[in-house]
């Protein structure tokens, strides 16, 4: 009878220890699948944002170029940011000049962010030299949000909607993105799993804009004129097909 029980209590035991076994190894490939994800969404988000922080630190300031700076804000993001920048950096002011829109697009799908359905955007780069607008890049479908807001030397004028402001001295840039999460196998993770949800922000003072009012400007080349519409939306369904007739 003893040995029966020994027995038993030695596959109880056993049972137990390879259940917790197989838990440990459940959740540390969860925690490693879900890094991997929050990695892969700030790669994402840094790509764009180092193609911006490019385009603001080589920015024209509009006593060069005479048009103004201009954001367009919708709701709590902003939708347009147009401004002009050098075509090819690496030529410094030798460089032609090219406008800049950055526009943000709804892509009317939502990702659960954190529990909450929340809308994704993306952002696409557009630039003008000569003809119409084209497309130049941009994020991948992932932002959940995206705000610029331009700021005086001294820091007491913020501008989040319309031109620039007195004494332009630098641009505040804040971003988010997400991207789906992993199955959750266990009740415990909605408390202990990553976010998947990606920050990312930046302070950027363009040279251009800290050039002192007294000292002559250099001579700009030709300016492309911004003000041309954007082509629509790529990812704005269509409209309903009319009712039939009678």
């Amino acid at each position: 009878m003893a040995a029966i029980l020994d027995h038993l209590t030695a596959i109880l035991v056993g049972a137990s220890l390879l259940g917790v076994l197989l838990f440990v190894q459940q959740r540390g490939q969860q925690n490693a699948v879900e890094t991997t994800v929050h990695h892969t969404v700030q790669g994402q988000t840094f790509s764009i944002m180092e193609t911006l922080e490019r385009d603001l630190e080589n920015m024209r300031s509009h006593e060069q170029t005479h048009y103004p700076i201009r954001l367009t804000r919708s709701g709590s993001n902003t939708a347009e940011f147009m401004f002009h920048t050098l075509a090819d950096p690496a030529m410094g002011n030798a460089s032609p000049l090219i406008a800049v829109k950055y526009r943000l697009d709804d892509t009317f799908e939502t990702k659960t962010v954190n529990g909450v359905s929340t809308p994704i955007f993306r952002l696409a780069r557009w630039i003008r030299d000569i003809g119409d607008y084209r497309y130049s890049g941009g994020s991948t479908e992932t932002l959940t949000s995206f705000e610029i807001e331009m700021v005086s030397r001294d820091g007491d004028v913020v501008v989040i909607s319309g031109e620039q402001p007195n004494n332009f001295g630098y641009v505040r840039v804040h971003m988010t993105s997400a991207t789906d999460g992993v199955t959750r196998l266990a009740s415990d993770e909605v408390n202990t799993s990553l976010s998947n949800r990606s920050q990312t922000g930046a302070t950027i003072r363009p040279l251009a804009l800290r050039m002192d009012d007294t000292v002559p400007l250099p001579p700009a080349p030709t300016v492309p004129n911004p003000w041309p519409a954007l082509p629509g939306n790529p990812f704005e369904p269509p409209p309903p097909p009319p009712p039939p007739p009678g």
